[in-house]
C-alpha cells in the first residue's frame, strides 16, 4: 500500500533530514509542503517537485494525505499536530514532544501540552509516530539485542553522559534499554537557559542508573556515551556512530562490534532514513509505529521530572500522573 504524505515544516531538520528521508521510502509519496514562512515553503516545494502551501487547513483539504508529518519547532506543535489528527491524518514529530521554552529547557507545564497531543490522536484513531531516530544506530541495535537476549544477565545498573543537544534521546534510549523509571533525584547547576544536570534513578525492574548533562561539552568530543551493566556482562556505546563492547564478568572477554570511523557522525542521516522506513513501512500495514506519540510522552515526563526535583530537592515518580 503506498502512503500519501503532506509535510509540515520546512526548516532545517524537516527539510534537510526528515523530507529526504521520506521520499526515499518506496511505498511512501510526497503530495506537498507547509510553512508559514513561505520561502521555506516554496524552496522545499522547488527541491522536492511538489505544491507549497503556507497553512495546514488549506493543504490537508486540497492535498487529502493519508500522513502529516509536524516538524515544526518544539514550542509550535500544538496547534498543527492537533488540526493533522482532527482530519485524520496520521502524524509523525520530533523531540521533545513539546517544549515552550526550546528542548534544551523542558518545563514541567509542557506535559499537559504534550499529553493533550497524544490523547488526540488517540481519540481520533490516527497513529502517532516519534523521531527517536537514535534507536536505529547500529551500535544502538547491538547494545538492544545483548539485553533482549538475556547476554547481560538481570540488568544492575547504567550510566550515561550526554551533550543537552541530544538530552532527549539518551532519556528515549535509557528507557528504551533498561525500561520505566519508578523514581528520580536531580540536581542543575550552570547556565540557567542550559543547566548541567546529575540524575540519579531507580528503575521498576529493580536497576539502578545516572544520567549526566550538558551544554558546555565540546562539539567534537562525543555527543554521549552509554555503558549498561548487569550480573553476565557490561556493555558501552558513545556517539552517533562507533563500537559495541561487550566486557564479561566473569572473564576477561571482550568482544568489539564495529569501529569508530574517521567521522564518527556518518550514521546520523541512514538512521533518518531508518527510522522513516520502519515508520511507513508499518502505517501502511496497519500497524502502530515502532516508536508512538507514547514514547514522547514518557520521555518528556523524564525531562519535566528531572527539573521538579532539581527545584523542589524531592524524589520524583515521573509518571504518578501520566494519562
Amino acid at each position: 500500500m503506498e502512503l500519501e504524505f503532506a509535510f509540515v515544516g520546512c526548516g532545517g531538520m524537516g527539510r534537510t533530514r526528515h523530507i529526504p528521508a521520506l521520499v526515499a521510502c518506496e511505498n511512501a509519496r510526497l503530495l506537498a509542503v507547509c510553512d508559514r514562512i513561505k520561502e521555506r515553503a516554496d524552496a522545499a516545494g522547488a527541491e522536492f517537485g511538489v505544491p507549497a502551501y503556507y497553512d495546514v487547513d488549506t493543504m490537508i483539504a486540497s492535498e487529502k494525505p493519508d500522513v502529516c508529518p509536524v516538524i515544526t519547532l518544539e514550542n509550535d506543535r500544538l496547534e498543527p499536530i492537533l488540526k493533522v489528527v482532527g482530519a485524520g491524518c496520521h502524524t509523525f514529530t520530533e523531540k521533545p514532544l513539546f517544549a515552550a521554552k526550546g528542548q534544551m529547557r523542558v518545563e514541567p507545564t509542557d506535559v499537559p501540552v504534550g499529553e493533550q497531543m497524544v490523547n488526540a490522536a488517540k481519540e481520533h484513531g490516527v497513529f502517532f509516530g516519534m523521531g527517536f531516530n537514535y534507536r536505529f544506530l547500529d551500535h544502538v541495535k547491538l547494545m538492544k539485542e545483548a539485553i533482549e537476549t538475556g547476554e547481560l544477565g538481570t540488568l544492575v545498573y547504567v550510566h550515561v553522559c550526554a551533550h543537552l543537544a541530544c538530552w532527549s534521546h539518551v532519556l528515549d534510549l535509557t528507557r528504551y534499554f533498561v525500561g520505566e523509571v519508578d523514581e528520580l533525584s536531580a540536581k542543575e547547576g550552570g547556565p540557567a537557559e542550559a543547566p548541567d544536570r546529575v540524575v540519579c534513578l531507580k528503575f521498576a525492574n529493580g536497576a539502578v542508573g545516572t544520567i549526566i548533562g550538558t551544554s558546555r561539552r565540546g562539539w567534537h568530543r562525543p555527543l554521549f556515551s552509554i555503558e549498561i551493566n548487569g550480573e553476565a556482562a557490561g556493555a558501552r556505546i558513545e556517539d552517533l556512530a562507533g563500537a559495541f563492547v561487550l566486557e564479561r564478568n566473569d572473564t576477561k572477554e571482550t568482544r568489539r562490534i564495529g569501529t569508530i570511523p574517521l567521522h564518527a557522525r556518518d550514521n546520523f542521516d541512514l538512521s533518518f532514513e531508518r527510522h522513516m522506513r520502519a515508520f511507513v513501512d508499518a502505517i501502511a500495514a496497519g500497524n502502530k509505529p515502532p516508536v508512538t506519540g507514547m514514547d514522547g510522552l514518557r520521555e518528556l515526563q523524564l525531562e519535566a521530572a528531572i527539573v521538579e526535583s532539581a527545584a523542589s530537592g524531592k524524589t520524583i515518580r515521573p509518571y504518578a500522573s501520566a494519562s
